[in-house]
């Protein structure tokens, strides 16, 4: 049997640790291809073709070959640029990063998640805050993984979300209309869902709540070990 070769992929790189003397083992985000982990034999070695290519947050056009899950680079190349990300930027990027590894499975195809982690990439770099980019990855990577909030309607009773209404979210129920209100440290009130439903994060009043809601549902996926990223995101987001 022939190696399977992909060539040329637009991907980008979310982790990559020594192996051996002088190579890397990698995992890397690609569009078509969704999370796939090779090995980049010679990497560290002083006059490798791949000693500089093979950054974070970088786009990147990689081909890779082989038959098991973990591959063998044959080729990277860049894709454009992107300025780098520094200081708050930077941990978020790497709060993504840690998010791709743990939730995605090895080479299952993920073009829309794709494509909203490049826009959150240049909405970081651009300087337009943190809890943007951020809340939309959050969204698109849970529906991506089969936990997508239904955000315009109450599950149990099936009304639509009441701007003055109070809610909770249950795992495996979804949003249930709640009369503790804002004194229940778990409810989160109409006029955020709808705004998150709408893609406005704009409002500061709204943005812890909506970082608590979709982290909360993300830690009942991802279990009990915690995020090596998200105390630090904690102090940098308020």
């Amino acid at each position: 049997m022939t190696d399977h070769r992909v060539e040329l992929q637009a991907a980008y790189i979310l982790h990559s640790r020594p192996f051996r003397e002088t190579s890397l083992l990698v995992d890397c985000f690609s569009r078509d291809f969704g999370r796939v982990s090779f090995v980049a034999r010679g990497a560290r070695a002083a006059r490798s073709r791949w000693r500089c290519s093979l950054q974070l947050f970088r786009p990147l056009l990689l081909s890779w070959a082989g038959r098991s899950d973990l591959k063998t680079l044959t080729a990277a190349e860049p894709s454009g640029t992107l300025a780098s990300l520094t200081g708050k930027a930077l941990y978020c990027g790497l709060y993504m990063n840690e998010l791709l590894m743990r939730s995605l499975a090895q080479q299952d195809p993920h073009a829309d998640l794709f494509a909203v982690y490049h826009a959150s990439l240049l909405a970081l770099i651009n300087g337009g805050g943190l809890h943007p980019p951020l809340r939309q990855f959050e969204i698109q990577l849970l529906a991506a993984i089969g936990l997508g909030i239904q955000l315009d309607r109450d599950t149990y009773s099936d009304q639509p979300i009441a701007a003055d209404g109070w809610y909770q979210y249950k795992i495996d129920q979804g949003l249930v209309r709640t009369g503790s209100g804002g004194r229940s440290g778990a409810a989160v009130s109409g006029k955020l869902l709808k705004a998150l439903a709408a893609g406005d994060y704009s409002n500061p009043k709204h943005q812890t709540g909506m970082r608590l809601l979709l982290q909360s549902i993300l830690k009942h996926h991802l279990g009990d070990k915690p995020l090596a990223s998200q105390a630090l995101l904690r102090s940098l987001e308020g």
